[in-house]
């Protein structure tokens, strides 16, 4: 090979790798510091996230069962009614000639689980038992998007939960 072959031969591979590693580099001045843009962009994600993660429920007693959330669901917010039963596993949930829909209530509600007549006691609502019709405030979230739900009660159920909101 002549020394001017050589030369274009080198001249081809070193323009080759800049333009690989630029692609691969991005900006050649950029020293990888984060920037305050970098930064808001980083919390607008985490924020996005954190909206749409999993609802954390805790079930409260052996049979009937309530289960309740400090979570709050992503989605629509609508006025949901229908009548409160003890549903698929013994959890409360909420009928309206349709598939049973587990009911979740905001952290605080109270459950009365035996005696006459199961049921729930929260601020906005006051005090419903079972068998009674029920208007509540919820967004109806996919049941997989739902953590900490009793298998039991998970059999028989619509693949929605109510989740109240107020």
């Amino acid at each position: 090979m002549t020394s001017s072959r050589r030369g274009t031969a080198s001249l081809v591979t070193a323009t080759a790798m800049v333009t690989l590693l630029a692609a691969c580099g991005g900006d050649p001045d950029d020293d990888g510091a984060a920037t305050p843009q970098d930064e808001a962009t980083e919390t607008e994600n985490t924020e996005t996230q954190d909206a749409s993660d999993t609802i954390e429920v805790q079930p409260t007693g052996d049979g009937p069962i309530g289960l309740t959330t400090a979570g709050t669901p992503a989605g629509e917010v609508a006025s949901v009614s229908g009548k409160l039963i003890v549903g698929p596993g013994g959890c409360l949930s909420m009928t309206a000639d349709r598939q049973p829909e587990l009911v979740v209530f905001e952290d605080g509600a109270e459950f009365t689980l035996r005696g006459d007549r199961p049921s729930v006691t929260t601020d906005d609502l006051g005090t419903v038992q079972v068998g009674e019709p029920v208007e509540l405030t919820a967004a109806s979230v996919d049941r997989a998007a739902v953590s900490g739900i009793p298998q039991r009660c998970s059999n028989g159920a619509a693949d929605t939960v109510v989740v109240v909101t107020g």
